[in-house]
């Protein structure tokens, strides 16, 4: 991850903490009938109101969660109850300080309660938080992106640096992404310290489902850490073609104080092959181009250029530039300039 991203708060959040006190206070408590008056005060009239369409995503579900629930005994109840704990703490999980729960040690409890939970939980995700019974008293999840843009105003996707990211001024959203898969982590999915805003060919042509944490068993770059990712973007080139630059020979690497964190995101993303496809675009030929024509205004290469690079490194998630340095470096260094 090249950036951290600034953590916005907002009331479409608010599904989240109903889910919370759903499994936490009513679930793990069970005592006689389910009734939605056990709920979140602010929570029972959008069950109801659910209840009423075609399809309940909200009220037959935690009753069939509850109903099971009922029959566990205290230590498989508290087993569920630090399952949601430990798989809402991204930050810990992230940094390997809290083993995570998954779908499979749910199904040791009970298999019925863990297809239920699996199910229910993309269904707050891909339907309860767009249905008009839960946005119209806590608000709609476009307005939500729309919010968390302006506070995160780079317009760059984080994880690869190379593709924007729609911004608040547009009528569409990119996708939000389950950092930790829904399909394999139950009780986070409408966590938004999980959800997070990614470009289309991170999201869809290289994460997918993978896990960057691999079970508990990686680290990975918690998305809204207060402190930048610490490592160095090394290249070194073999040749270059300067009449056809998919033909340039060129190796990226990566130098860095938290190397498990940074394979996880390389592995997750596909940032080795992505980089390196960069380093032998026309975008390369166009750095080393720039260079050259300095010449053309008066200016000596070799005295202007750590001028140059100074003044891309203020900025260096634009334009690529995190790239463009260590690529125009090394041109430096075997002699292009």
């Amino acid at each position: 991850m090249l950036f951290p991203l600034k953590y916005v708060a907002h009331t479409v959040e608010n599904l989240h903490s109903y889910v919370e006190h759903t499994i936490l206070e009513v679930c793990c408590k069970p005592n006689g009938s389910f009734s939605v008056d056990k709920l979140h005060p602010n929570f029972q009239a959008i069950v109801e109101e659910v209840a009423q369409n075609d399809n309940d995503y909200l009220k037959k579900p935690i009753k069939v969660i509850y109903n099971i629930c009922k029959k566990l005994d205290a230590s498989q109840l508290q087993k569920l109850r630090d399952a949601f704990t430990a798989n809402n703490a991204i930050e810990e999980l992230c940094k390997g300080e809290t083993s995570p729960v998954l779908y499979d040690d749910i199904n040791k409890i009970d298999k019925r309660l863990s297809s239920i939970l699996k199910q229910w939980g993309k269904d707050l995700y891909n339907h309860v938080l767009i249905l008009t019974s839960y946005s119209s008293r806590n608000g709609e999840l476009k307005d939500y992106y729309k919010e968390f843009m302006r506070q995160n105003s780079k317009g760059i996707c984080p994880f690869c640096g190379l593709n924007d990211l729609k911004s608040d001024l547009l009528s569409k959203r990119d996708a939000y992404d389950h950092f930790l898969p829904k399909d394999k982590y139950p009780f986070n999915t409408v966590n938004f310290h999980n959800l997070i805003p990614i470009c289309n060919t991170c999201n869809s042509s290289y994460k997918g489902a993978k896990d960057p944490i691999n079970k508990g068993t990686n680290r990975a770059f918690y998305p809204f850490s207060t402190t930048n990712p610490i490592f160095e973007i090394t290249i070194k080139i073999t040749s270059l073609d300067f009449n056809n630059p998919k033909n340039n020979i060129v190796d990226i690497g990566f130098a860095s104080t938290q190397p498990s964190e940074v394979d996880a995101w390389r592995a997750t993303y596909g940032i080795d092959e992505r980089y390196n496809d960069k380093c032998r675009s026309d975008d390369a030929q166009y750095w080393i181009d720039q260079v050259l024509e300095l010449k053309n205004y008066g200016f000596d290469i070799l005295e202007y250029f750590p001028t140059y690079i100074a003044n891309r490194k203020r900025m260096p998630h634009l334009e690529k530039n995190f790239l463009r340095i260590p690529f125009l470096e090394e041109c430096m260094t075997i002699g292009i300039f």
